[in-house]
This record gives structure tokens, C-alpha cells and sequence, in this order.
């Protein structure tokens, strides 16, 4: 869990750190719509999709000792199917960015919004992708493979 924590903040960091010597500012990276078609919708699919109980499970049990077998199944298969509803809102809101965008051909000043809407969309699926479903895929693949015997994959 530390592990986990610090490589956590250091990738954070590391994200702030390349923002801001690129010349811009870490809050031009804030964006509620994008927001809220990445990070929340995806996780409401997921909460009808799976309920609480699956989602608490999913997230704890790479941290806890006696999880079973049939528990780290089930959390690597929330996490892969987290990770596709994910990447499929962000290129919806990627696609309504676009739409946007070849819409107002002609206003310059809607090119702008629409086309942040679209990249950054992706970035934020990304950055869920990396510091969410990544570390939490691995962390569940290492404990199965403990289990297993199999340690030699990870080490």
C-alpha cells in the first residue's frame, strides 16, 4: 500500500512537474466537463454495472491479506472492464469535440473549446489508465501469482 502511495505522488508529481516547465499552468488542465464524462460517468456505469459491495471489493483487495482467489478474479475483471468503459467515454466526449469543431468551421472562437474538449478527454483517460488501472491490475496480477507459486513474472 505504501509501494502503491508513493509511486502514486511521485508520478503526480512528475505530471506537475512536466505541465508546468512546458509553460503552462496546472489548473489550464482542469476541465469539469471532461471531468465529468471520464472520470465520473464511467464510474456510474460501473457502480449499475457491478454495486457497491463489487467496487469496495475491487479496490481493497489487492491490499488485504487473506483475499481469495475467486476476489482477485473478480477485482481483475472490474478493473479491465472499468478500463474499457473509460477509454469508451473519452472517446465519446473526443467525438463530440470534434463534431463541435466541424460544426463552427467558420468561428474561430468555438474551435478553441471544442477541440480542448477532445484532447483533453483523452488525456484524462490516460491518466486514469496510468495511475488507476494500471497499478491496481498489477497489484492484483502480483497477488495471484504469490498465491500461485509464481513469483519469478514479477521480480
Amino acid at each position: 500500500m505504501v509501494t502503491y502511495v508513493l509511486s502514486l505522488v511521485l508520478g503526480v508529481l512528475l505530471l506537475l512537474f512536466t505541465i508546468t516547465i512546458s509553460g503552462s499552468s496546472p489548473l489550464s488542465y482542469f476541465d469539469l466537463p471532461n471531468l465529468m464524462f471520464v472520470v465520473v460517468c464511467p464510474f456510474i456505469v460501473m457502480y449499475v454495472l457491478h454495486g457497491h459491495a463489487a467496487i469496495k471489493t475491487a479496490f481493497s483487495a489487492p491490499f488485504k491479506k487473506n483475499s481469495s482467489r475467486e476476489t482477485l478474479l473478480q477485482a481483475n475483471r472490474y478493473f479491465k472492464n472499468h478500463n474499457k468503459v473509460t477509454w469508451l467515454w473519452a472517446f465519446a466526449a473526443a467525438l463530440i469535440g470534434v463534431i463541435g469543431i466541424l460544426q463552427n468551421l467558420n468561428n474561430k472562437l468555438a474551435i478553441g473549446p471544442n477541440l480542448a474538449l477532445a484532447i483533453m478527454s483523452i488525456f484524462y483517460a490516460a491518466v486514469i489508465h496510468v495511475f488507476v488501472i494500471i497499478p491496481f491490475t498489477v497489484l492484483i496480477d502480483l497477488k495471484q501469482s504469490v498465491k500461485l507459486g509464481h513469483t519469478e513474472d514479477y521480480l
